[in-house]
């Protein structure tokens, strides 16, 4: 199973699976509305600006058959999509694609002392399993629901100072 961060011309292979997963399993979730705002945020063109400023982590995991299995996007400290195809949940694709990025800030690499993420409903137990706390009520912003969610991390400096 290979994890690396996908290149321009993946862009729009991921925003496909982000689309197909979400319908799937979180837009049931989502007002009428709130599945329209989602859909229209997946542009390829705001995804490649934004890797290319180098501000966007967009990552993804293979399965055996070199297909992509998983995404996840991160900005900074915040984790803004995690999405496994439904037929490979389960099977620590999401674990393995969430250590890449956490990795990424134990390494100091993406520089922040927590991660937030507005979990899907569906995905809460997920992220508590991956050290994650809620940190407020549910919330529904335009036809979206999700809980927010937090980890926080100490990094030691090259004296073995704790810094968190």
């Amino acid at each position: 199973m290979e994890i690396r961060e996908l290149s321009i011309s993946e862009v729009e292979d991921a925003l496909l699976l982000i689309k197909e997963v979400f319908l799937d399993t979180e837009a049931k979730e989502c007002t009428p509305g709130g599945v329209g705002v989602f859909l229209d945020s997946l542009k390829g063109s705001d995804f490649i600006a934004m890797i290319r400023e180098e501000q966007y982590i967009l990552a993804g995991t293979f399965d055996e058959e070199d297909r992509l299995a998983g995404v996840l996007g991160a900005r900074g400290g915040f984790l803004a999509l995690l999405f496994v195809r439904v037929d490979h949940m389960g099977r620590g694709y999401g674990k393995r694609l969430y250590r890449f990025y956490e990795d990424r800030i134990l390494s100091g690499e993406v520089t922040c002392s927590k991660i937030s993420t507005n979990s899907s409903l569906g995905a809460v137990s997920f992220y508590e399993k991956m050290g994650f706390c809620i940190t407020g009520e549910q919330k529904m912003i335009h036809g979206i629901p999700f809980v927010p969610m937090e980890k926080g991390f100490s990094h030691e400096d090259k004296f073995g100072i704790v810094k968190t």
